[in-house]
């Protein structure tokens, strides 16, 4: 984040973010979460939401085949209760490199 951006976790008012937060965002700067833990209220799903993108994130000693599956397994368990149908199969983005 940059020091001064706005975020608005679900369910709390609005917060002003400092430099020293991970953050996830679009390319023109939609703050979509907070990493670890607070998703965003202008992303969260709703009863019209029609396209979700499932992202898992690994810490050091989770392997990458245990963060596939659980993308996987989220998936399943979206389209087996919620319907609709998978767009993508789960890809793994491997930055640590460059952290």
């Amino acid at each position: 984040a940059r020091d001064g951006e706005q975020f608005t976790p679900i369910g709390s008012p609005r917060k002003t973010l400092s430099n020293n937060q991970i953050v996830l965002s679009t390319i023109d700067g939609l703050i979509l979460h907070v990493y670890p833990y607070r998703d965003s209220e202008n992303t969260k799903v709703r009863v019209d939401t029609r396209n979700v993108l499932i992202v898992t994130a690994g810490v050091p000693g989770v392997d990458h085949e245990r963060l596939l599956n659980s993308a996987s397994f989220i998936m399943e368990l979206a389209t087996k209760y919620l319907g609709g149908s998978i767009g993508a199969e789960p890809i793994l983005i491997n930055e640590e490199a460059s952290l």
